[in-house]
Parts: C-alpha cells; structure tokens; sequence
C-alpha cells in the first residue's frame, strides 16, 4: 500500500497508523495517538477507537454509533491546530474535515489525553471556542489534492 496515510503523513499507512491499529506499535505521544484515531475513523477501525478511550471514560463510548458516523463520512483531511503536553496530560485541537449528506463538514475539536500504564488514551473531548472558516474558493483544497478548493470539495 503506497497511498500515504489519511492522517495527514507522507508515510504510506502501512509505515504510519497501520502499525497501531494492528497493536504492533503505541502512540509515543498523544498527537500521534490523536492522528491514528482519525486514521482510525477513515479505515473503520472501530475496536481501536474504542481500545484508545481511556479505561475511566470507555464506559461512555457507543461502538455503534462510532461506527454508523465513521461509515457515513468520507473523511477528507486532518489539521492538527495545536497540541500540547504536561506530563501525563496532554490537549490536541484539531479539525476533521469530511463529507455527509453530499455536504462537506467538520469536526472541531479540543482533546484531552491521558498517559497511563505506559501509554496514551482519549479521554475526552469538548468544542474550542475559536471558529473554523471554510476554505476561501482559491485557497488549496482542505483534501491535500493539490487543487484549489473551488474545483475539489468546495
């Protein structure tokens, strides 16, 4: 498999998420563990989504529901807009661009992650208070095609 990674890498994803979503491999840090579960939505790896919620929060996580989104969407792009760590805490503000309903989406997000038993988990998540703006018609499309939005997902 030589298509790079949905996460946003040059990496193919055999050398990216791959790895992790088989369990060969663990998140170093709570970015790339936020990257391999957008990975993770986008290839409908549900179980690891599921595997990489926090022990004290999974009881709050609906597999169905996770699944019936993440089949519903086609998953455009990642942006990573900040992340930061202290400790065995750790935030990731992103933005997941996608597809439904024939309407391009997005899913902006503050994460908050965990380090526990020598690894990193979701532990939840809240909505920034900064807005995202759609791309302007001559910006570079938001899919990393290389086009200009207005004749890619615009």
């Amino acid at each position: 498999m030589n298509k790079h990674c949905p996460c946003g890498t040059n990496k193919s994803y055999s050398l990216c998420c791959q790895p992790l979503h088989q369990r060969l491999a663990q998140a170093q840090t709570a970015k790339q563990l936020m990257m391999s579960r957008y990975c993770a939505f986008a290839q409908h790896h549900i179980d690891y989504i599921v595997d990489t919620h926090a022990p004290a929060t999974r009881h709050e996580v609906v597999k169905n529901d996770i699944s019936q989104w993440a089949k519903e969407c086609q998953w455009l792009s990642l942006l990573i807009i900040n992340d930061q760590c202290s400790g065995d805490h750790a935030t990731v503000e992103f933005v997941a661009w996608y597809h439904s309903n024939n309407q391009l989406q997005f899913h902006h997000e503050l994460s908050h992650f965990i380090y526990e038993d020598k690894q990193w988990f979701f532990h939840h998540g809240e909505t920034p208070t900064n807005q995202i703006q759609l791309p302007k018609r001559n910006d570079s499309c938001i899919c990393n095609s290389g086009k200009k939005f207005k004749k890619c997902c615009g």
